[in-house]
């Protein structure tokens, strides 16, 4: 039994595979024939008079219908400002908070959702309920669709109406940060909205072939009908299968008007590409590659010293030694740096994938130049990011292998014994007296500051007591540094500290 023509509306506007399928029939040079393998196998009643009954009267409505992105005209603390409706997962975005609306009871489809902006000044959450209107009929050139409503806070009315990226303006011809349609994956279906070939597009331009195929069939007929007429009636019949011919020519007219829509959505998605190409955008996260760096660099460390155990951490701190050390961040630095790039090309190519997946769908890949720029560009990515960071990571490889270093010492001399048990005593009982050093000095200092806030006070009495709190300030300081300075891992603090100072310049992105 074929699936109906509102299955058919439904699946090819929230990006199942027919969607693409349509398209690529298309933008075929053999567009007929593909447009016809999917009206013989598709499965589904494509039928002049069922898509359009299905068309105008859809028996449930969803929010896939009306994917794209909007711009508000109105209220004026909106404009300029867009809401997304994602037609993969029926979410809308909007002052970058994503919600799930819920359809409301009645005839329209009218939805309403809350969302909390993501911004200081406007916090608080707003209530929205709007009603999107298709924008055209099944017969007619897709236009934008619009939506209009109200935001219950304030009772104001909202309008917005679809924007379609034109390659002649620089801020619409990109493809959107994945986080911006949804956090999700940039779908072919996602991708089309934003090219104004939305799942209502491509049942219109099914419908206009179908209604073509249906008049060339009635043409064919009329004509063997006049063909085959009495002399009595066959003016009649001749008059009719001309004016069959006619509609044949008028609804294959309006076929190839609706065919230039995909066309020129291929051309702005290859418009699209090169941009891209050029100059490829990725969110990629390194932040979670710091750890594992990390632990192959102290893994080195081990290795090393399992290997030559006449060798003691220690030794590594001496002059003797020096060049022992140098070799081994070297070496260190070449086991970080082909982890990193690893890690970053792993990561870029799932972030491109995420990110062009959806575009790559839209390219005819009829040459073997660029035989898959999705990949080329997360490659491209990882390299421009390696490259970036390439010189801190010999920095920060020897930073953190010495930290280890420091950090082994430390922990031989605990298992040592008594002796640095003692000194770590004595120097805790140090940094115990100097912390109450710290304290008495503070207290001092509060109370000359509380003398300053007298305004009435000489300048030659102001003079002396703000002498009296810099210098407690700069006793305070010294002790306060003492007090570090007596921490019996001092050193390896410090390496790690360090460390993480430049491994921020390494696993954060680049602004």
């Amino acid at each position: 039994m074929p699936r109906t023509a509102a299955q058919f509306i439904q699946d090819v506007s929230s990006g199942e595979e027919i969607f693409m399928d349509v398209f690529k029939a298309a933008c075929s040079w053999d567009f007929e024939t593909e447009m016809q393998k999917i009206v013989d196998n598709s499965g589904y009643d494509l039928s002049p008079g069922n898509l359009k009954a299905a068309y105008e009267a859809p028996p449930n409505w969803t929010l896939a219908l009306f994917g794209g992105q909007y711009f508000f005209t109105e209220p004026s603390d909106l404009k300029g400002k867009s809401l997304f409706v994602n037609p993969t997962t029926e979410q809308v975005i909007m002052l970058d908070d994503i919600e799930q609306p819920e359809l409301q009871a009645g005839k329209d489809p009218t939805y309403k959702f809350t969302i909390t902006p993501d911004d200081s000044e406007t916090s608080q959450t707003q209530t929205y309920t709007i009603t999107f209107d298709v924008g055209f009929k099944i017969n007619e050139l897709p236009s934008c669709h619009t939506c209009r409503g109200t935001r219950q806070n304030d009772s104001k009315v909202v309008k917005a109406t679809q924007k379609i990226a034109d390659r002649d303006d620089e801020d619409s011809c990109k493809v959107p940060d994945p986080k911006d349609t949804g956090n999700g994956v940039n779908t072919s279906i996602v991708i089309g909205v934003l090219l104004g070939i939305d799942g209502l597009a491509a049942v219109a331009l099914m419908y206009a072939y179908v209604v073509y195929k249906s008049r060339q069939g009635e043409a064919a007929q009329a004509l063997l009908e006049a063909e085959a007429a009495s002399p009595t009636n066959e003016a009649t019949l001749r008059e009719k299968a001309r004016k069959a011919r006619d509609t044949v020519i008028e609804a294959y007219s309006n076929l190839r008007t609706m065919l230039d829509r995909p066309w020129q959505a291929r051309q702005t998605v290859q418009y699209f590409e090169l941009q891209e190409m050029r100059h490829p955008e990725l969110n990629v996260e390194y932040a979670s590659l710091q750890r594992p760096v990390d632990d192959k660099i102290e893994s080195y460390l081990g290795t090393f010293l399992a290997d030559n155990p006449k060798i003691q951490p220690d030794d590594l701190n001496t002059k003797e030694y020096e060049s022992k050390l140098g070799e081994m961040r070297e070496a260190a630095t070449l086991i970080a740096r082909g982890f990193f790039k690893h890690g970053a090309t792993e990561r870029a190519l799932v972030e491109s994938d995420r990110k062009y997946s959806g575009m790559a769908e839209f390219l005819p890949f009829n040459d073997d130049v660029y035989k898959n720029p999705v990949a080329m560009m997360g490659e491209t990515v990882a390299d421009r990011d390696f490259d970036a960071r390439d010189g801190l990571l010999k920095s920060y490889t020897s930073i953190v292998l010495d930290a280890y270093i420091q950090l082994e010492i430390a922990r031989l001399a605990y298992e040592r014994g008594e002796a640095y048990i003692s000194a770590a005593n004595e120097a805790s009982q140090a940094a115990e007296k100097a912390r109450s050093d710290i304290q008495e000095k503070k207290e001092a200092k509060e109370k000359i500051d509380k003398q300053l806030e007298d305004t009435a006070m000489t300048s030659e009495k102001m003079k002396e007591l703000t002498d009296k709190s810099d210098k407690l300030q700069r006793e305070i300081e010294a002790l306060e540094a003492e007090v570090t300075e007596q921490e019996a891992d001092k050193k390896a603090a410090d390496k790690r500290k360090e460390s993480n100072k430049h491994g921020e310049r390494i696993f954060t992105p680049k602004k």
